[in-house]
């Protein structure tokens, strides 16, 4: 079977093989950008980029990268127990040594 027969096939194949499971509807492109975000949100939007084959991640983002449900909140929480840590921050500890060496 070629290429272009077999990629012709794939949308029937999705079909016949996603209803059973109760996922009607479900398109190959469905799975790709769940692919994309789900690579981006794990391992970054550079990786993910390279594993759909794209030449620059803005195509990525721009494409398939979709928000994740509920990673806000745990973003801003992780960035509240820092700022409640007593240790200064990457930035200000760079800063201080900036300023010292002045």
């Amino acid at each position: 079977m070629s290429a272009r027969q077999a990629a012709a096939r794939l949308p029937r194949e999705m079909r016949t093989r996603s209803h059973p499971a109760g996922l009607s509807g479900v398109t190959a492109h469905d799975l790709r950008a769940t692919h994309a975000s789900w690579v981006a949100d794990s391992h970054g939007v550079l990786v993910a980029a390279r594993r759909l084959g794209h030449a620059n991640a803005s195509v990525t983002t721009r494409h398939y990268a979709r928000p994740i449900d509920k990673r806000d909140a745990g973003v801003a929480e992780h960035l509240n127990r820092q700022q409640a840590r007593e240790e200064p921050s990457g930035t200000e500890q760079a800063r201080d040594v900036e300023n010292d060496a002045q």
